[in-house]
């Protein structure tokens, strides 16, 4: 069956963020000439998805008013109280019973590959990709396919969680409430289906570190599998690609404002919203991540 389904989950209340992220929901957040739910769901339609769904809680009037006035055509289901990576999905069964094979794609993240990877998945099945040694993210202990445990992370390549599945709806066993996706959803007993991609581009933005590395270095890669195919749906202009900025003639600053800057910013700044105040400037950053646009290059 082909996917033609996709649910974004969107509830989170952005505390990796920053304080920006308490005033402006993480999917909402400006990327090049979108948003980042946007930008996935644009991804997504030009891969063949049709039906669109997110959940929303925090700031959820944000949310419905940004929606509503870009005409997306998305449905949106609140959520009272925070139901969980779990949760949202079991809610999304409940609210939506005729709904089959769903694609659960995070909206902080992109993966691209040559490969086919969504209609390889099969149902009930997660998403697997190789990140680097010591990554910050939990590695999956993986045996003929099947997930057997989520450790911490290794000090060698491993395999870790994309934020991607494949999730039959009517095969799910209904659970009211909160829930944790590897419990409400794929539990470990059960053994749940790993798809493994080990040769595409995965690109996080989940946190301020990872929002502000992934964009610059995007930016700089403006060739990649991803960078192609965003320039091709929208999502980034070439023709406001300058040498080291983006949006501005200051040098070093991603300007996603949509605005002409009326103050100046250090290198390596990306300005949000200049009317607002959402700017992010390397001293926000962690060290590890403080790399402006000439040092990245190199």
């Amino acid at each position: 069956m082909t996917l033609k389904t996709a649910f974004i989950p969107c509830a989170g209340k952005g505390t990796r963020m920053g304080e920006i992220g308490k005033a402006l929901p993480k999917p909402l957040w400006p990327f090049f000439e979108k948003s980042l739910l946007e930008g996935i769901y644009l991804y997504l339609q030009e891969k063949g998805l049709e039906n669109f769904f997110v959940n929303s809680h925090h700031q959820a009037t944000v949310m419905e008013g940004f929606i509503k006035e870009r005409a997306l055509p998305i449905e949106i289901l609140f959520e009272k109280d925070l139901l969980g990576s779990g949760g949202a999905v079991h809610n999304l069964k409940k609210e939506k019973p005729f709904l089959k094979e769903v694609l659960v794609h995070n909206s902080d993240i992109f993966f691209e590959s040559n490969k086919d990877y969504l209609n390889s998945l099969e149902s009930m099945s997660l998403l697997c990709i190789k990140v680097k040694a010591n990554s910050s993210y939990n590695s999956l202990n993986i045996r003929k396919d099947e997930l057997i445990s989520i450790e911490p992370p290794r000090s060698e390549n491993y395999i870790t969680f994309s934020g991607i599945s494949k999730i039959d709806l009517q095969t799910l066993e209904y659970t009211e409430g909160r829930s944790d996706f590897f419990k409400g959803v794929f539990s470990l007993g059960q053994k749940p289906k790993c798809y493994i991609n080990e040769e595409g581009e995965y690109w996080d933005l989940g946190t301020l570190d990872l929002y502000y590395k992934s964009c610059w270095e995007l930016f700089l890669n403006k060739d990649s599998l991803l960078g192609k195919n965003l320039e091709k749906v929208g999502v980034i202009d070439l023709n406001k690609m300058e040498k080291n900025s983006y949006a501005t003639k200051q040098l070093g600053v991603l300007n996603f404002s949509h605005r002409k800057l009326a103050d100046r910013y250090p290198e390596g700044s990306i300005i949000l919203d200049e009317q607002r105040g959402y700017v992010i400037k390397p001293q926000q950053i962690s060290l590890a991540y403080q790399k402006f646009p000439r040092e990245l290059a190199e």
